[in-house]
């Protein structure tokens, strides 16, 4: 374990420095800048350990996504808090990790034991997040309470999505979370529902206080690998990232499309200086996930036997993720995924 490192904090901001990995994190609204040996440089990854863990706490959700990548359903398994407080530990032991997203059921009240996680992570200033769908007001006023960011997950399928989907995001607002996002799985046949998310976003009042629409590229795993679900072709790629620059919607993308976008920049240079919030792949670089059994993965999409690294049972993670397999893998793609074509 390395020892040349030093942790500090200044009101809001934690400060990691070492001599070829630095951050500095505000633990109030979430700004993170990453800089190696010189504000210049940056590190291919942290070789003290992850600085953001997704957790699944659940396997209950009674969505029934056709594009979703599990394969949840209403029953299943929860992590307890003493898995969850273990696993958190064997791999924080430089004190690395900003944040713990949670992996949640639509509800966001699937696992009885998010608060006391809740409460124990900001003891240790890791900050909690995570994503739902359909929640209550008094879920919204405790999640805006204890989270630091939460996003709404838009699903065209459900009769009344347009009304779940605003009422929810009014709920977490109204009780003051700014970090509030909307997620939406993006593929070829939900085109033409995200373009209808945008004009409501405009004209709902309920969805004055969302900070931005982000986009998740679909992947062929869990429900989605049947196939119903495809990746947008390039030219309505195009068009969306066109149209959502020009209407002024605040957006984004999740790493897995950093180089679609930074294609479509390519060919748009009046866009070009946009490239600098592109952030390819960092899975195993930066950040790593935990199923509901605490076992590690890269992230939620490797769910592979090959990339599992059960922490409960070893007390080398600092080993197993700095002799990563994968990866060396990404980064002789550039940090472009190698598993899904995106």
């Amino acid at each position: 374990m390395r020892q040349d490192f030093k942790i500090s904090y200044n009101g809001d901001w934690k400060y990691f420095c070492s001599p070829d990995y630095n951050y500095s994190f505000n633990l109030k609204n979430g700004t993170f800048a990453r800089w190696g040996t010189t504000e210049k440089d940056d590190p291919e990854f942290s070789t003290f350990g992850p600085e953001i863990l997704d957790f699944e706490i659940t396997e209950i959700c009674a969505g029934f996504c056709p594009y979703c990548y599990k394969d949840n359903k209403p029953y299943g398994k929860n992590t307890s808090f003493e898995t969850f407080k273990s696993v958190v530990e064997k791999i924080n032991p430089n004190r690395t990790l900003t944040q713990v997203a949670f992996g949640l059921g639509m509800t966001g009240k699937e696992n009885s034991e998010l608060p006391k996680m809740c409460e124990w992570l900001r003891s240790n200033n890791i900050i909690p997040n995570g994503t739902v769908a359909n929640i209550t007001e008094e879920t919204g006023k405790w999640l805006a309470e204890n989270f630091g960011a939460c996003a709404v997950s838009v699903h065209h399928h459900w009769k009344d999505w347009k009304e779940i989907f605003a009422n929810s995001v009014f709920y977490l607002t109204q009780y003051g979370l700014k970090q509030t996002n909307c997620h939406f799985v993006l593929a070829q046949e939900t085109l033409s529902t995200l373009y209808e998310l945008i004009e409501l976003a405009k004209i709902d009042s309920r969805l004055s206080g969302l900070n931005a629409i982000v986009l998740l590229s679909i992947k062929q795993c869990g429900r989605a690998a049947k196939g119903n679900f495809h990746r947008v072709n390039e030219n309505d790629f195009n068009e969306l990232c066109k149209k959502l620059l020009d209407s002024k919607t605040s957006f984004g993308f999740d790493s897995c499309s950093a180089k679609r976008f930074e294609q479509f920049l390519d060919i748009n240079p009046e866009y070009k200086h946009l490239s600098v919030f592109a952030e390819p792949c960092e899975s195993g670089l930066f950040s790593a996930y935990a199923n509901v059994d605490g076992v590690i993965y890269p992230c939620s999409f490797l769910e592979v036997p090959e990339l599992a690294y059960n922490v409960l049972e070893c007390n080398d993670f600092l080993g197993y993720w700095n002799a990563s397999k994968w990866r060396k893998k990404l980064l002789a793609c550039n940090r472009h995924c190698p598993m899904y074509a995106i």
